[in-house]
C-alpha cells in the first residue's frame, strides 16, 4: 500500500473530495453588463437616451424644447447634466458673492474656512448661499466642524457667512470694492464633538 489511498468507489458511503472553490474574482456590474449582448444593448440604449436628453436640454428656446423639457428635465437633473448658458446674458450678475465659515474653538481661538476655488465648489457656493437651500446649512456646518476638530482644538460654533460687493460698470475705473458680510447660519457643535 505504501501511503497510497484507494479512491472510494461510488456507493461505498464515502463522499468524493469537493472541488476547490474558484479563485476568480467576482465580476463587477460593469463587467457583467459589458460581457453579454443584452447588457451591451442596454448600455447602448442608455447612452443614446442620455445624448438625446442632453441635446434636447441644450436646444434654443423653441416649441420642440418646451415639449421635451417635461420628459428630459428629471433625467438630466438627476444625472447632474443640467447646464445653463445664462451666465452673461440676458442679465449679467450685478454683484459678486462668496461664502466662508468662521469657526470658534473651545480654547477661545477662531479660524476661517474657505472652499477651494474651482468650478464644482463655485456651483455649490451659488446654491448654499440661497435661502431656499436652508436644509443644507446644518450638514455643511457640521462637516466643516468635523474637518476642523483636531490637534486639541475643538470647534464649538461654525457660522456660515455670505460676503459680497456690487460689481462696478465696465470701464468705470472703480477702486477696490468694499465687501459686505452677512452671517446667515450658526451651528452649535454638540458637546460630544463635531464628528
Amino acid at each position: 500500500m505504501g501511503g497510497r489511498h484507494p479512491t472510494p468507489a461510488a456507493g461505498d458511503g464515502v463522499d468524493p473530495p469537493e472541488a476547490a472553490p474558484s479563485r476568480e474574482p467576482a465580476l463587477s456590474l460593469q463587467e457583467r453588463l459589458e460581457s453579454t449582448r443584452a447588457g451591451r444593448s442596454l448600455l447602448s440604449v442608455l447612452l443614446v437616451l442620455t445624448l438625446a436628453a442632453v441635446a434636447a436640454w441644450n436646444l434654443p428656446s423653441s416649441a420642440l424644447r418646451q415639449a421635451a423639457l417635461p420628459v428630459v428635465e428629471p433625467y438630466v437633473r438627476t444625472l447632474g447634466l443640467d447646464q445653463t448658458w445664462n451666465l452673461f446674458a440676458p442679465n449679467p450678475p450685478q454683484a459678486t458673492f462668496e461664502v466662508l465659515a468662521r469657526i470658534d474653538y473651545a480654547d477661545g481661538s477662531w479660524g476661517e474656512w474657505r472652499p477651494p476655488r474651482n468650478d464644482r465648489w463655485r456651483k455649490w457656493l451659488g446654491a448654499i448661499r440661497q435661502d431656499r437651500n436652508m436644509p443644507l446649512w446644518a450638514p455643511t456646518a457640521a462637516w466643516i466642524a468635523a474637518s476642523h476638530d483636531h490637534a486639541g482644538r475643538r470647534p464649538v460654533t461654525v457660522t456660515l457667512v455670505r460676503r459680497g460687493h456690487p460689481l462696478p460698470p465696465p470701464g468705470s475705473g472703480a477702486v477696490e470694492p468694499t465687501w459686505e458680510e452677512f452671517p446667515f447660519f450658526t451651528y452649535r457643535v454638540p458637546e460630544g464633538g463635531a464628528g
